[in-house]
């Protein structure tokens, strides 16, 4: 685990040069002076040294925005030092590709043109601010530019392309990065890195800035990163690269075409993925898809709650006492189902289909007293719901005395006490009596004497019960 440096400063701008190509050519228009024009590999899409970051950065190319194909052109990062502007900026094959023309009629332009025309090896530099960035731990890695990259090392993953400067100091014989910095605040990532690796995290950290300038102006609120080359491209291949950016601008024109001003996610996703217009025309017509409306299927599944109380809104107890006993949804669905009360034979047939009955009316009742019943031996084997018919009928008749019992009147409660027994044998329960009321006091002070005496009760506990049944006839006459 590497130590935190509290004291170490970091820059808040960077210049980064890494491997850079770059050819100047006569740029012939309608008579006019010829315009030189220029040609480059900004970035190779490689891990890079710079100052201020502890480990390698790296670039992901597929999160760096590029606000416009035509960025200014300038002389070490020099806002008062034009060159020119570019006019081409593509990403191809994981490598930052640009061209443009020496538009500018500055001292740094011409010294840019007659350098370049003497030989002398020009480098150049890309600046853009930091807005996204995470950092990869030792023995791990991550896919970038279409390559793998081992850890430890920084991937900024979202950044934004300020400008392009031609510099004269690059990458040395191993193309590590070469580094000036400048600015006197710091605002930057590597006290933020030395902290993932004491938590042993890893963690994403965003800033934002403007687009990279030079000199003594005010520090950017995130480090700028400007990636550096050397020059030794071939016309050939320079011809090659533009006819790769030409396409790409085609491919991109295509599918913001295709996707209009609806669909801007689907267009930012197709050029960052590299679609065809195939593709995103098949992705715009998923998105205009007209959706499915809605369908609230309603569940008329039953339960033995659900029977049971609607056998009691039939027999004429109140809706609130029901729901209080089983519950509002059962009660609820129970009133919706069987309106006017539920009959013997749809009590059976109920309770016969959630056992597996697959017939639709009671003609063949003794098929359905069998499932409703349960007397069926495949029901647990495929996994059906059961209900016990029996049981619910027991339950309601219980209900239906419990309720009649609390119906008469009960004014004993009020004068007996009720306790329990331990067995079924005769007890003998006491009563103290006796002439016990007070008496008037005679004129000369004498009291009366009263008496107490006793009284005794015999009880027992028993058994009492009833058995209710339901015969043929009741069910053919779907008499509840």
């Amino acid at each position: 685990m590497t130590k935190r440096n509290d004291n170490h400063k970091q820059p808040d701008r960077l210049d980064l040069t890494a491997t850079m190509d770059i050819d100047i050519t006569a740029d012939s228009g309608d008579g006019k002076a010829p315009l030189p024009r220029f040609n480059m590999i900004a970035y190779t899409g490689g891990p890079m040294r710079v100052a201020g970051w502890r480990y390698p950065v790296v670039m992901d190319l597929a999160g760096l925005a590029i606000p416009s194909q035509s960025r200014p052109i300038r002389f070490g990062h020099d806002a008062n030092s034009g060159v020119g502007h570019s006019d081409s900026i593509a990403v191809l094959d994981g490598r930052l590709v640009a061209a443009g023309v020496i538009s500018r009629d500055t001292a740094a332009a011409r010294e840019v043109v007659v350098s370049a025309k003497n030989g002398f090896p020009w480098q150049a530099s890309i600046g853009a601010s930091v807005e996204q960035f995470e950092f990869v731990k030792e023995n791990q890695s991550v896919l970038v530019n279409g390559r793998e990259v081992s850890g430890p090392v920084n991937v900024v993953r979202k950044a934004t392309l300020g400008e392009i400067s031609f510099v004269d100091l690059g990458a040395d014989g191993n193309t590590s990065a070469s580094v000036a910095a400048c600015g006197e605040h710091s605002r930057t990532a590597s006290a933020q890195e030395n902290n993932m690796l004491e938590t042993g995290t890893t963690s994403e950290n965003t800033s934002t800035a403007d687009s990279a300038v030079a000199g003594k102006g005010a520090a950017p609120a995130a480090p700028p990163i400007h990636a550096a080359a050397d020059a030794g491209i071939n016309a050939d291949t320079m011809a090659d690269l533009r006819d790769k950016a030409a396409a790409e601008l085609d491919r991109i024109a295509a599918v913001q075409k295709v996707c209009g001003d609806k669909h801007t996610g689907i267009a930012a996703q197709a050029i960052r993925e590299i679609w065809d217009v195939n593709k995103t025309e098949l992705a715009v017509l998923r998105a205009e898809r007209p959706s499915a409306p809605g369908v609230i299927v309603p569940d008329n599944t039953m339960n033995g709650s659900m029977l049971e109380a609607a056998c009691m809104l039939t027999g004429g107890v109140r809706g609130d006492d029901v729901a209080a006993a089983y519950g509002e949804q059962a009660a609820d669905t129970a009133d919706k189902r069987f309106k006017g009360g539920i009959t013997l034979q749809e009590l059976l047939l109920e309770a016969a289909w959630a056992n597996g009955y697959d017939g639709r009316n009671f003609r063949d009742s003794r098929n359905v007293l069998r499932f409703a019943f349960g007397h069926v031996e495949n029901i647990q084997a495929q996994g059906l719901s059961t209900i016990d018919i029996g049981g619910i009928l027991s339950n309601v008749a219980n209900k239906f005395l419990l309720e009649g019992f609390f119906s008469v009147e009960r004014t004993w409660r009020n004068i007996c006490a009720v306790r329990n027994v331990s067995d079924f044998k005769t007890v003998t329960s006491y009563r103290l009596i006796g002439a016990d009321e007070y008496q008037p006091i005679a004129p000369g002070g004498e009291l009366k004497h009263g008496s107490l005496g006793s009284e005794s009760y015999s009880n027992k506990a028993d058994t009492f019960g009833l058995m209710l049944s339901i015969d043929r006839r009741d069910i053919i006459n779907d008499d509840l």
